[in-house]
């Protein structure tokens, strides 16, 4: 009988045990969750800020590049008399734009005209499809922002616009991607 009781009794111990265990482990998978979803929703908020700043920075970008083509289309017929001053524009304008490595004017035909990269004026580039993409749809008010490509030497992205009034020139300018 004394070793009924013994038995019962250590039962039951293993029964609280196991009941108290079971507790434990509820209590603990239910903190790791609501940590979880904690660190979840700080990391929600803090991608969806980045997002924001980045989304702003583009913006910046895209303004500026935009008031540099417009401003490179006004210049085109001063730069048909002196296509070295051109060059040397087209090089500052590069070189104070972060995110811009080149800048460019292709006529009609897709030939560069003028460039901040001199060894690629008098090439043709009809045959890329961001001339082919602003040559099918031409709009003067348009930004053009091709998919990135393969350049004459790295891939590059080019944002294009085009203005009928000035012989059908396409203004563009190449990111460095390194």
């Amino acid at each position: 009988m004394h070793k009924k009781i013994i038995t019962r009794f250590a039962l039951v111990q293993w029964i609280e045990l196991v009941v108290a265990l079971t507790l434990l482990g509820g209590l603990v998978a239910f903190n790791i969750y609501n940590e979880h979803a904690q660190v979840e929703a700080n990391e929600h908020d803090r991608l969806i800020t980045q997002a924001k700043v980045i989304s702003k920075n583009i913006e910046f970008q895209f303004q500026g590049a935009n008031q540099a083509l417009l401003a490179i289309m006004q210049a085109i017929p001063e730069w048909q008399r002196s296509p070295e001053l051109a060059t040397n524009r087209l090089a500052s304008m590069a070189n104070v734009m972060p995110g811009i490595r080149g800048f460019g004017v292709i006529d009609a035909k897709g030939t560069l005209m003028y460039s901040n990269f001199p060894q690629y004026i008098g090439m043709n580039f009809s045959h890329r499809d961001y001339y082919k993409a602003v040559r099918q749809s031409p709009d003067a008010e348009m930004l053009y922002v091709s998919p990135p490509f393969k350049g004459m030497r790295e891939y590059c992205h080019q944002p294009d616009t085009h203005d009928p009034r000035q012989a059908r020139r396409v203004c563009w300018h190449r990111h460095n991607h390194t």
